[in-house]
């Protein structure tokens, strides 16, 4: 059952890691530019959120009436957060020295607060966990065991997802929609946080 959990989580985040996003763009964005161990930094650091928010959507999920309290508050906070970087990032003008000498650094530590500041994790765990929750009354993921095995899962299977983006990307670079990326990379960023943001107030107000 363990290796169950384990399987079952790594392939809900593989799946549900495959819409568009700030940290999938990032790894896009590197291995454009030929900088594929910063790709791989970058997806380490992106993927390990899925670990934090897993185990905070267990914890959230035990709870009876505050967790939709809790779980509406952080990601409207959080999607305010990705609206402003948004705009930021998509108004930002940077000089053409500084983007043609001096590739952008600390892909590690980007990947990991990009997935951070994500609002769609939190609600997508906890509406996972809950159904299984529901669906399976055998197993506890309150137990330290199925804890980790579903959190570490969940990370491994993001993680996956981006490699396989970076094999992807290397065969097949040359499309337009990928030339814009590398082109405009800030805007591209920008438009993904100003849509998850917007989407994450949407998805709050009208399903809470």
């Amino acid at each position: 059952m363990l290796a169950l959990i384990f399987l079952l989580f790594a392939l809900i985040s593989f799946i549900g890691s495959l819409q568009p996003g700030p940290v999938n763009l990032g790894v896009v964005y590197y291995t454009l530019h030929q900088e594929k161990r910063k790709a791989v930094l970058l997806a380490i650091g992106g993927s390990l959120p899925e670990i934090l928010y897993v185990i905070l959507a267990v914890k959230l999920v035990s709870f009876t009436s505050v967790k939709q309290d809790y779980i509406r508050i952080i990601s409207i906070l959080a999607s305010f957060v990705l609206i402003g970087l948004g705009a930021y990032l998509w108004f930002y003008k940077a000089s053409k020295k500084s983007t043609q000498e001096k590739p952008p650094k600390g892909s590690f530590w980007s990947g990991l607060a990009l997935g951070l500041l994500n609002p769609q994790l939190l609600l997508f765990w906890s509406g996972i966990i809950w159904y299984l929750q529901n669906t399976f009354e055998g197993v506890n993921l309150m137990a330290t065991k199925y804890l980790i095995a579903s959190a570490v899962g969940a990370g491994i299977g993001a993680f996956l997802l981006h490699v396989f983006y970076i094999g992807l990307i290397q065969k097949y670079q040359q499309f337009l929609l990928l030339r814009w990326l590398r082109t405009h990379p800030e805007k591209s960023i920008g438009l993904i946080l100003f849509l998850l943001g917007l989407f994450g107030i949407l998805h709050t107000s009208f399903y809470p």
